[in-house]
């Protein structure tokens, strides 16, 4: 699976793509923002890197494994936002053991750990459960085996 992410040029923080659309639903534009809870001091220079991706899930580098999915709102890289999705997905291995097992629960306290430990805020209940709604979303999606992330 050759992917191309992108990040920041100014500071290499990874970026995510914002669709924006009029009341109809009809795009009329794009954003790009940094990805990371604390937001730098200056704007999106979006360039494409193929590297390694970070596991979709939990985002610790070295995602091992690719899960392919499927349908108009597949989820994508945001586990905060249900509204834009792509495909496929990346898991590091320990993510990917959660998913095969199907431990969803289990899946969603890792991430929250992380991501409480990542920006240093609590995740609050409501997001939990947001992160376990996306997580049951892919698993509704995914399609196929996990297959090797390879360059």
């Amino acid at each position: 699976m050759n992917r191309v992410y992108p990040r920041c040029k100014t500071c290499g923080l990874e970026v995510a793509k914002l669709d924006i659309k009029d009341n109809a639903g009809i795009l009329v534009g794009v954003a790009w923002l940094h990805s990371s809870a604390k937001q730098p001091d200056h704007d999106v220079e979006p360039v494409f890197t193929q590297r390694a991706p970070k596991c979709d899930f939990c985002s610790q580098p070295e995602a091992l494994w690719g899960y392919l999915v499927t349908g108009e709102n597949a989820p994508k890289r945001q586990w905060y936002s249900s509204d834009h999705f792509d495909t496929p997905w990346a898991a590091c291995t320990t993510c990917s053991g959660l998913i095969e097992a199907g431990k969803w629960g289990a899946l969603v306290q890792r991430c929250a750990r992380l991501i409480q430990e990542l920006h240093r805020v609590p995740v609050p209940t409501d997001a939990r459960a947001a992160l376990y709604k996306h997580h049951q979303d892919f698993k509704n999606r995914m399609v196929g085996d996990r297959l090797p992330v390879t360059d």
